[in-house]
């Protein structure tokens, strides 16, 4: 499955979404916290433009993970692809993860074209800060969320109006999104006012154990939390369909639900009997066995090497507490539901939903979201690639959303292009000062905080001067 995933990063850039400029000019590229998010971007930004070069990273793990990458990219894609990968980092310089090692690579690397910033969710604030006060570069793409805490967001001041903070909140940048906000537009008259909005994210189970429970996302002290880390992207995207309704909050009351169903001590004797009884789930999650560099947790191998079921549920679980009682655990929740009732000027309001579970042992990942309008509803099923359009006459409509079946919607490649500054005017992008940006942002913090039970239901957060949230 792994290797599936990685031929597929290496070569949907050539399935046409995207438009190489003529000329290609060297590109210099500083990256602090060289993870899998990070590399599969750079493969985007190779494809593109193979004139890139990263001239600084910053990880204390960075040789690690380029090495691993490495490997991985000889096997999936062939010795050759992965020299020229290699050929970007020729030149690179590694730099420890400490406050002396980031001042030292921003003033030896002066002429930046971009900074990246994809480390894991707790560094993002000493890193931004960073960037902004030693580097001259104008062009820093971060990845989502902005911050970890609600303390690290209201701490951070706007930087300067000449410098553009992209934030990796890939599906804004899809032509999904566009394609759907064309459509509600065209069927607005038809659908009447919108009354609700209902998204969810729902993993597979390989995703789930693999990439969150033996990753540093399992932490809440590192990811900030299960929505906040996983779904902050749908998020983001439903308050940007509601604005494209001309839904303008002014207000919003936001109450959270979270649990532990599936990831707890009490749970690991059944997920261990399907896993040995079911050849698809089982093989579901060994195809993750070559993603090791970003892992806390470790597959377990018996003595001739095949995966050890057993003995990895016991690492994965070690930690856990033992009488399901997570009141002082550092665990992530694994079902998580976001409720908010907004609010406009005029009095009227809109109901929406999030719902980020991976509390099952589905086989498949669901992504999609819901509306219902006075006259009609909309489906718009992201891993089926598909937008329905349903009158209550009877009459619907189904149009291709071209998500190259993909749960990012094929976004990673406009990612790319904010990342080398030639994404066009017009396309819609997502940055640190963009209103619903910061709303996705607070409101996300906000339910993380009502999830581990530190502020309490039913918060309203207000709109107040010059369009800013607060509580």
């Amino acid at each position: 499955m792994y290797v599936i995933m990685l031929l597929s990063a290496v070569w949907s850039f050539h399935a046409g979404a995207v438009s190489i400029p003529t000329r290609l000019s060297e590109h210099k590229i500083a990256i602090l916290g060289l993870g899998g998010r990070s590399q599969y971007l750079l493969l985007e930004c190779m494809q593109q433009n193979p004139n890139i070069r990263i001239v600084a990273v910053c990880d204390d793990h960075g040789s690690h993970s380029f090495n691993w990458f490495m490997y991985s990219l000889q096997r999936s894609a062939g010795p050759m692809f992965a020299q020229a990968y290699g050929k970007l980092f020729e030149k690179a310089q590694l730099y420890p993860d400490t406050d002396e090692g980031l001042k030292k690579l921003f003033q030896e690397h002066s002429d930046l074209d971009s900074v990246l910033i994809t480390s894991s969710n707790d560094k993002h604030l000493k890193h931004l800060s960073a960037a902004l006060a030693h580097s001259p570069c104008k062009n820093v793409y971060m990845e989502k969320p902005l911050f970890r805490t609600l303390e690290e967001f209201q701490k951070f001041k706007d930087p300067a109006d000449d410098v553009t903070i992209s934030i990796g909140l890939t599906l804004r940048y899809a032509n999904m999104t566009k394609i759907v906000i064309d459509t509600l537009q065209q069927y607005r008259e038809q659908l009447g006012d919108v009354t609700s909005i209902k998204s969810w994210e729902r993993l597979n189970f390989g995703h789930a154990l693999t990439i969150i429970m033996m990753n540093w996302r399992r932490y809440i002290s590192k990811s900030g939390g299960l929505l906040l880390e996983k779904s902050i992207h749908d998020l983001d995207l439903g308050l940007f369909f509601m604005r494209a309704l001309n839904v303008e909050p002014e207000e919003i009351v936001i109450t959270t639900n979270a649990d532990h169903r599936l990831f707890k001590k009490s749970q690991k004797k059944n997920i261990l009997k399907s896993l040995t009884t079911n050849d698809e789930l089982r093989n579901l999650v060994a195809g993750w066995n070559g993603v090791a560099f970003q892992r806390v947790i470790q597959f377990a191998a018996d003595k001739r090497g095949y995966l050890d079921v057993e003995g990895t549920l016991d690492k994965i679980f070690e930690d856990f507490p033992d009488n399901d009682n997570f009141k002082k655990s550092d665990i992530i929740p694994d079902h998580q539901v976001l409720k908010a009732m907004c609010k406009t000027a005029s009095g009227k309001s809109v109901a929406f939903e999030l719902e980020v579970d991976m509390s099952s042992l589905r086989l498949t990942s669901e992504r999609g979201i819901r509306f219902e309008f006075e006259h009609g509803t909309v489906l718009v099923d992201i891993m089926k690639s598909e937008m329905i359009i349903t009158l209550q006459d009877g009459t619907s409509r189904t149009i291709d959303l071209h998500t190259n079946n993909s749960g990012h919607a094929g976004g990673d490649a406009y990612i790319a292009q904010v990342i080398l500054g030639t994404l066009p005017a017009g396309r819609y992008r997502a940055t640190m000062k963009d209103e619903t940006v910061q709303l996705a942002t607070l409101m996300g913090l906000v339910s993380e905080q009502q999830a581990v039970g530190k502020r309490k239901q039913g918060i309203t957060i207000k709109k107040g001067d010059n369009n800013k949230w607060s509580l």
